[in-house]
């Protein structure tokens, strides 16, 4: 039987969702942070390594209170219970078998009902709930059942008691004297758990939802796959507009595999991982998966991103750890480090020109994290950085583009990229300066078109692939893996790149296929990266996969000079600033990506936003780390696509290049990292 894999979610018939009839169909929503479960190998969100498969993984625990005022009163109903504090609570057979998995951090105090005493407005006494609404009959959900009072209903979904019933006390998903101490449980639509439901319907991409409070207020919905019994709940959070709120309880435990942003393409994969039972992590590729039907899991990860991608919906998992607390620095030493293969030939190097293309200035902050909401607000300067790669092959010279800027008039990207960009940044691109008018000066002549072999993207955004129209249509496009599927399948209004441009080269291909395989032969593991790429066959320029930023990004290790062996890392936007990948002069001190406010959501600087320039912020941070890790070599200098602080101390100025990189390193190119001089803070 094949393996499931991703739905794509426009395929799902979808029936929209009742508008409300009156302002009071709504509920109000308070979100509970339970505490965290730290795994002791990923569980949750394939990796591409068994190494990576290996490392641990923490996802955070939500519970929630759905308050609702029926017939002049106010019901509070608690949605999910979160863990226990104390694993030994769940008796010594589900201890056992936790404590090899994962570790808990949930204090005493966030446990439930505990938690529930600071509900606001008070009272929040256990006499004010009137039920539990369980997702599922898993012990991150059922919590400490057993300290609720036993007079409150629990519902719970179609199929949870016949599972519950028919399992062994020592296999039950969550202890016997905890299932038993409610004296009612009902599943959804029977007698007791209708609430004003009156029949099963369908809503959005749900063929089997459950309208609790007869309003359209909460539905309660079926999404199995995950384990007997699962279920959703939507609820209307505001009218005139409606907006929803869909808890997504373990449907899957990652934003990541879910979200449609930038395309559902772009998904992450459901894990497949080794059970301690089965062999170390890193050894064993392993079959087992958070969810009992992995095939219907699928279907109901594909109808969550059908409801995500409603403007009006928001889809929060039980364990979507956001963006604030989720992706941290990693710890470049943790990282597996093969050494890079030594040159066999004083030949074996290109030749780099930097070329500083233009400018961004950001009208508020969005690279480099500041300490403060009124720092946020503040105008944030890159610069732009294009390379002229150069190498022999067969006594003929080959001249290779990385990354070809901006356009100096945003009006060329269309109306609504142009209106996006317009929204956050000021251009900065003189014509001379916008390729490829800059590399006709290139040195030494003739730097015609036509002496062109080809172009390398680090990624398809619109500060790197430039005028591509430009161009010559006869000359080829290399870009990463993912990078055709992320393109030909998102929407006109989504597309990271106009159609005109991406169809104008001739040929496209992706690192590694044919047409884009130049000398390499497989991938290899080079230094930190996993995945690199011999291009010219001879260890001058290593592709490396480098994912987080968006799909398909990639960079490129470039060997400039022999005895000794020296490289610059072209870093494309793996982070965006110095200070977030630098290890001088320590890598505890790097500074962290920007989370901001999209101008579509508020100000600049009204609230702390959790919009990054990184479609997986947990894996840039990976690959921030393998830059770091990269740079902590001697004979190693990383130089991101807009490192302004490199333009600076070079005083590389607009328009204009850099040679010498063979002297990087006599040069002292380096030292002002190696100085750990830390940024400026602002000043008002």
């Amino acid at each position: 039987m094949a393996h499931p894999h991703h739905i794509d979610p426009l395929s799902l018939p979808f029936t929209p969702i009742p508008p409300s009839s009156s302002p009071d169909a709504t509920v109000k929503l308070t979100l509970l942070h339970c505490g965290e479960l730290t795994a002791n190998r990923v569980m949750w969100r394939q990796r591409d390594t068994l190494e990576e498969m290996a490392e641990h993984e923490t996802a955070v625990i939500f519970a929630a209170v759905i308050e609702k005022t029926v017939d002049g009163k106010t019901e509070r109903w608690m949605w999910d219970l979160g863990i226990v504090s104390d694993l030994s609570k769940l008796g010594p057979e589900m201890e056992a078998a936790m404590r090899p998995m994962a570790t808990l951090n949930v204090p005493p105090s966030a446990q439930l009902p505990e938690l529930l005493t600071h509900l606001s407005p008070p009272p929040a006494t256990l006499d004010t709930l009137t039920g539990i609404i369980l997702s599922h009959a898993h012990v991150d959900h059922a919590g400490a059942l057993n300290e609720f009072p036993a007079e409150l209903p629990v519902i719970a979904a179609p199929g949870t008691k016949t599972w519950m019933d028919r399992t062994p006390d020592a296999e039950k998903p969550i202890p016997a004297w905890f299932w038993s101490h409610p004296k009612f449980i009902g599943e959804v639509g029977e007698e007791g758990a209708k609430g004003k439901g009156k029949a099963w319907e369908s809503i959005g991409s749900y063929e089997r939802a459950w309208n609790f409070f007869g309003d359209g207020s909460l539905w309660l919905m079926q999404a199995p796959g995950h384990c007997p019994g699962h279920q959703v709940a939507l609820c209307r959070v505001s009218t005139y507009p409606d907006t929803y709120v869909l808890f997504g309880g373990d449907t899957c435990h990652s934003r990541y595999i879910y979200t449609p942003f930038p395309t559902p393409v772009a998904r992450s994969d459901v894990a497949c991982w080794a059970h301690p039972a089965e062999g170390p992590a890193d050894t064993t590729k392993g079959t087992h998966t958070m969810h009992t039907d992995l095939k219907e899991a699928y279907k109901s990860i594909a109808r969550l991103t059908r409801m995500e991608m409603e403007d009006d919906i928001m889809c929060v998992l039980a364990h979507e750890t956001m963006y604030s607390e989720q992706a941290h620095h990693v710890d470049p030493q943790s990282l597996a480090f093969v050494p890079i293969p030594a040159s066999a030939s004083p030949d074996a190097i290109v030749k780099l020109t930097a070329l500083n293309v233009g400018e961004l200035n950001a009208r508020f902050v969005q690279f480099r994290q500041r300490d403060t909401l009124e720092e946020m607000k503040a105008p944030e300067l890159i610069v732009i950085f294009s390379w002229v790669v150069e190498k022999i092959i067969d006594g003929k010279m080959e001249r290779w583009m990385w990354d070809m800027g901006l356009v100096s008039d945003k009006e060329r990207l269309g109306p609504e990229l142009a209106r996006e960009m317009d929204s956050r940044f000021v251009f900065n691109v003189p014509p001379s300066a916008q390729l490829p008018e800059l590399y006709k000066r290139l040195s030494p002549p003739p730097a015609t078109l036509d002496t062109l072999s080809g172009l390398i993207l680090s990624h398809v955004h619109v500060d790197h692939y430039g005028a591509l129209d430009e161009f010559p249509a006869e000359i080829p496009l290399i870009v990463g893996p993912g990078t055709k599927a992320w393109v030909d399948t998102s929407s006109d209004d989504d597309r990271p790149i106009p159609l005109s441009f991406w169809k104008h080269p001739k040929v496209i291909s992706e690192v590694g296929e044919e047409g884009a395989r130049g000398r390499g032969k497989q991938w290899q593991k080079v230094g930190s990266f996993d995945k690199g790429w011999d291009f010219f066959g001879d260890g001058s320029m290593w592709i490396m996969q480098a994912p987080g930023h968006c799909p398909g990004h990639q960079v490129a290790l470039c060997r400039v000079s022999t005895s000794p062996d020296t490289y610059v890392l072209l870093s494309g936007d793996t982070c965006h600033s110095r200070y977030i990948y630098s290890p001088f002069p320590g890598p505890d001190l790097r500074s962290d990506v920007a989370c901001w406010v999209h101008p579509s959501h508020g100000p600049p600087g009204s609230e702390k936003g959790e919009t990054t320039m990184h479609v997986d912020l947990e894996e840039a941070y990976r690959s921030i780390a393998r830059l770091t890790r990269m740079e902590m070599e001697d004979n190693v200098i990383c130089i991101v696509a807009h490192e302004t602080e490199m333009a600076r101390e070079l005083d590389l100025g607009i328009g204009q290049m850099k040679q010498g990189w063979d002297k990087w390193k006599e040069n002292g190119w380096k030292k002002g990292k190696e100085s750990g001089i830390q940024p400026t803070p602002i000043s008002h």
